[in-house]
């Protein structure tokens, strides 16, 4: 077959997926279900959604269903659960019902729900794929990976040539270290369906350099199709971003990672850190006193350790390093403060403080609760052993009042590193909904400078009580840096922290390839390669370098 029938036989074959289904959840697993987040390429549930219904009793189940689908498809979760839910009451078996509304659970961040609702669809269709896949994808989100794995696995057994699985696949062996099974989940994927955008990101990020000279080649051609949304080509950009990155083109590097950042939507959180840090900057509300001394009678009966700062500032990589300490769980970034914040503050962000330097010490109990709630569903190996337990959920730095107010004995670690590389990385990670300033190099500067400040004022009101650890100390002298870490929170000397990079758990982050490999330095003053396209990051930061 000639280049130009090839072509032409993709064409027919993307032609025949119909509508696509979309992406759910931030790091960027397939999940088979309605289109209204982020666009995907697998079509096998709204294709084949027919077949997961049971037999219809008379009455209407019929049309409900494609009503609640539609609901569902179109985003107005509501009115899609009301209706899945009138739906069970008539048939409680009906699995593409049980099925859809746990993806709806999932997305509402029920994830106990979620699972039990899949479970069912599945056990009353064992053989559908999507169940399966979808299963995989919430065990994943809960950092139950090695379950995960065997959904996926199930699934790609079921449906041969579903790459939506093989990429979650590739995503989760990925999260656990195992690079040579990640590399090939990725590569199945992509000879499944070479349009499919996720899983050329995912095998980008498999190691330091992993895309070969013929996948470069595929990439840039897959680029050029013009049935690729927006997103799929963001993705694909940020992978050939990494890679010319890597082999140090950097010209070409920067042309793609810009390009990728154009292609960001704006989400509807726009302005929303800008006007939070502002107003903090703007009050004068302060923590409960609390003393750095651990309290072996805490109620809790664990030390949490808040690990926070800019992203791609070292958290993941000091978190790593106490994750690996015999007495530490970690939560990874569990962002139960935030949403519970603004559970309480429905305005917090969107109008300023919205009511949070208010809080009351009932609210503080609350969010107490719900960490505490948080860390009794977690599956952490050393959960229920350790007195110590990580949250790295980088906003953190803008509720410190309050984790106080809530922790009087909790550890709090900050991650620095140089501005103009911290803000250059920001923008070369895709980041896709989770934070809304990281596609304009100025706008990360100014927000940059207003966290700098806000640490300040933290600073000056606890002194002593914050430990800051430069990402630029630990490339200098791992040792003595993990050595300080430990003395701060508590810790003895365990030579395994010097070892991070063995530690078996599941990393849910950008840098869960990074910190799979002993310290390399490669990353210090990154930013001089990209100089000559930094002016506006520079002029937006002069205030705080």
């Amino acid at each position: 077959m000639s280049r130009k029938q090839s072509r032409k036989s993709n064409k027919r074959r993307v032609a025949k997926r119909g509508d696509k289904t979309q992406t759910v959840a931030a790091s960027g697993p397939t999940f088979a279900v309605a289109p209204f987040v982020n666009p995907g390429v697998s079509s096998l549930l709204l294709k084949n959604v027919g077949a997961l219904r049971t037999q219809d009793p008379p009455g209407g189940i019929d049309s409900l269903f494609i009503m609640a689908k539609n609901h569902h498809q179109a985003g107005r979760l509501d009115q899609a659960e009301q209706i899945y839910r009138q739906i069970l009451q008539r048939n409680k078996r009906h699995a593409a019902c049980l099925h859809l509304l746990g993806l709806i659970m999932h997305q509402r961040g029920k994830s106990s729900e979620a699972l039990a609702l899949i479970k069912s669809s599945i056990e009353e269709k064992p053989k559908d794929a999507e169940s399966q896949n979808n299963m995989g994808n919430v065990l994943r989100r809960l950092g139950r990976a090695h379950e995960a794995i065997a959904h996926f696995e199930n699934a790609v057994e079921l449906a041969p040539k579903f790459a939506g699985a093989y990429s979650n696949l590739g995503l989760t062996h990925r999260q656990l270290g195992q690079f040579p099974e990640a590399a090939a989940q990725f590569r199945n994927a992509i000879n499944h369906d070479p349009y499919l955008a996720e899983a050329w990101a995912g095998l980008a990020k498999v190691g330091r350099l992993s895309l070969n000279e013929e996948e470069v080649g595929s990439a840039e051609n897959v680029l050029q199709n013009k049935r690729l949304s927006d997103n799929d080509r963001r993705h694909i950009c940020f992978a050939l971003g990494k890679h010319f990155d890597a082999v140090q083109e950097w010209s070409k590097a920067f042309q793609y990672y810009d390009r990728a950042n154009s292609l960001s939507e704006a989400p509807s959180t726009k302005g929303d850190s800008s006007r939070l840090l502002t107003a903090i900057l703007d009050h004068s509300f302060l923590p409960l006193t609390c003393t750095p001394e651990i309290d072996s009678h805490t109620q809790s009966g664990v030390v949490p350790i808040f690990i926070f700062g800019m992203p791609r500032s070292g958290t993941t990589l000091v978190e790593q390093i106490l994750a690996s300490h015999p007495d530490v769980s970690s939560g990874g970034e569990l962002n139960v403060v935030e949403h519970e914040l603004k559970r309480m503050f429905p305005a917090l962000g969107r109008k300023g403080l919205g009511g949070l330097e208010s809080m009351t010490p009932s609210q503080s109990s609350d969010l107490k609760e719900a960490f505490m709630d948080t860390i009794a569903s977690s599956t952490d190996a050393n959960c229920g052993k350790s007195f110590f337990y990580t949250d790295k959920s980088l906003l953190n730095f803008a509720f410190l009042p309050s984790i106080l107010s809530a922790f009087p004995d909790a550890r709090l670690v900050h991650c620095r590193r140089n501005p103009i590389d911290t803000c250059l990385s920001i923008y070369f990670t895709d980041f896709k909904a989770a934070y809304e300033y990281t596609s304009d190099l100025g706008e990360i500067g100014q927000i940059y400078c207003l966290y700098y400040q806000v640490m300040e004022k933290w600073n000056a009101a606890l002194p002593g009580r914050v430990f800051d650890i430069h990402y630029e100390d630990i490339l200098d002298d791992q040792e003595d840096a993990t050595r300080q870490l430990l003395d701060y929170c508590g810790l003895t000397w365990n030579a395994a922290c010097m070892n991070f990079f063995e530690t078996d758990r599941q990393v849910s982050t950008p840098s869960d390839w990074q910190v799979r490999l002993p310290i390399f330095s490669s990353s210090r003053d990154r930013w001089k390669h990209y100089d000559k396209h930094l002016g506006s990051l520079i002029r937006s930061l002069e205030s705080c370098i």
